[in-house]
């Protein structure tokens, strides 16, 4: 990562907490306002260091009982205010970066504050967990599965050959990922050693389940044990498929009482989202929103974006879309903070 790119997300951290550690006025000193260390203008108190301490967990907030270790706190504290200002004298407040981590960060207070909190866990009925546990049997109540992994091939001939090379090492189950990654047509697995997942029966096959072709399956539960590999090609519209039984797991019956606290987060979880989106859409309808869908359609996204000191793509409008540029800025944007005499 370009050294312009670390400095500015080490900036935006360091400016959107910068209120935690400092203050330039804070009136008359009250419970915590004893100030502890002063910075220019902005003064760290008692609550400052007391906050900042208090948001850790308990194991490291223990370190923190000696006096070398409170001086070693106070002196973080004191660093992180002198680069703040000096940041901020320097102009990277303005950084486009910058705002818009700031922004994110106050979107996300928003919503914490206005929706999120306002739902409790506790809020939500038993009578909606036990609805949600009725409608959704599939999810706690699965039977047995076997895991499948194979090998697609459109060519006829060259399945068969590889077919024969995966019998000869049957129980290699790196050999059969070899094969996988030499061979397979079949992008969507192929790096993952041809992985197609679980599978039950076809006759208790769950609506869950992804999609897959019968006569697949019936091979898969012909094959005795884990680690076989079905003796012949099989035939579908995509080519054919070499394939190989690679685990299984039991029967899975889980009960209400079992799964009710994971409905209760499922359901709250949900609530919260639900009234995101309603909040989100009586903003909409105060606002004047404009969309240009035609400006959108123009927009040509590049392939490759390099950051880490090497060209990048430029992603822009109209004729010259996906040439590279090179970033005019210097890759060292902040110079060294001059030594005091």
């Amino acid at each position: 990562m370009s050294q312009k790119i670390v400095f500015k997300t080490c900036f935006c951290i360091m400016f959107l907490l910068l209120p935690m550690g400092g203050c330039k006025d804070r009136g008359k000193k009250g419970a915590g306002e004893e100030v502890l260390a002063q910075v220019g203008d902005v003064k760290i108190t008692v609550k400052d260091f007391q906050d900042q301490i208090n948001s850790y967990t308990p194991y490291l907030r223990s370190k923190y009982n000696t006096p070398e270790m409170k001086k070693k706190k106070l002196e973080e504290m004191v660093k992180f205010e002198l680069l703040a200002m000096e940041a901020q004298k320097r102009g990277y407040d303005k950084d486009p970066m910058v705002q818009r981590s700031l922004r994110q960060s106050l979107v996300r207070e928003l919503l914490q504050k206005e929706v999120e909190e306002k739902i409790k866990l506790e809020d939500i009925k038993e009578e909606e967990m036990k609805k949600y546990f009725e409608e959704h049997p599939e999810k706690y109540n699965k039977p047995a599965q076997r895991r499948l992994a194979h090998i697609l091939i459109k060519d006829r001939k060259t399945a068969q050959e590889v077919l024969k090379m995966a019998l000869e090492n049957e129980m290699d189950a790196v050999k059969f990922r070899d094969l996988v990654m030499k061979y397979s047509e079949d992008q969507t697995n192929k790096d993952h050693g041809g992985d197609m997942g679980y599978f039950s029966r076809p006759e208790e096959r769950t609506k869950d389940e992804p999609q897959i072709d019968e006569k697949i399956l019936t091979a898969l539960y012909s094959l005795e044990k884990v680690g076989e590999i079905y003796k012949e090609l099989i035939e579908t519209p995509e080519g054919y498929h070499i394939i190989k039984y690679t685990s299984s797991r039991p029967e899975i019956k889980r009960s209400y009482d079992q799964v009710k606290r994971q409905i209760q987060s499922i359901l709250w979880r949900e609530k919260r989202e639900n009234a995101k989106e309603e909040f989100v859409k009586s903003l909409r309808e105060k606002a004047k929103i404009e969309i240009f869908e035609d400006v959108l359609s123009e927009i040509k996204i590049p392939k490759e974006n390099k950051i880490m000191g090497e060209e990048i793509q430029d992603l822009q409008r109209g004729p010259g879309a996906g040439q590279q540029v090179v970033p005019k800025v210097p890759l060292n944007p902040m110079p060294p903070i001059p030594a005091k005499p």
